[in-house]
Formats: structure tokens, C-alpha cells, sequence
């Protein structure tokens, strides 16, 4: 069974790396489309994207990662 311990750790290392690869892939979206990081469809694509990253995330390395703790 997941302990909070287990939950918690995993989910800050996701967020956090999904944050990273978020970034990376924007920046090259910003430079394929004109994409002003002050306007509205930069963010909205920036968090779908982040929540995209972090989920698939969540589903393959929540099962992956559960006997190392």
C-alpha cells in the first residue's frame, strides 16, 4: 500500500521535473509559433501542457518507483 511518505516525495518530484520539461518544450513552441508570453493562449497552453506532463507522470512512475521506499 502508498504511504503518505511515498505519495508525497514522488508527487514534489514529479511536479517539480514536469515544471523543467514544461519549460523546455514552450520555449521551442514560442519560437515555432508567435506565442507572447504575456498573452493569454501562452499560459493556457503552458498549464495544459504541465498538467499533460505531470499525469503521464504520475501513471508511469507512481507503479514504478512504489518498492524503493
Amino acid at each position: 500500500m502508498y504511504t503518505i511518505r511515498y505519495l508525497i516525495g514522488l508527487g514534489l518530484a514529479i511536479v517539480g521535473s514536469s515544471a523543467g520539461y514544461a519549460l523546455i518544450i514552450m520555449w521551442g513552441l514560442k519560437q515555432l509559433f508567435s506565442l507572447d508570453p504575456e498573452g493569454k493562449p501562452f499560459w493556457i497552453t503552458s498549464g495544459i501542457l504541465f498538467i499533460i506532463i505531470t499525469l503521464a507522470g504520475l501513471r508511469i512512475y507512481l507503479p514504478k518507483l512504489r518498492n524503493i521506499w
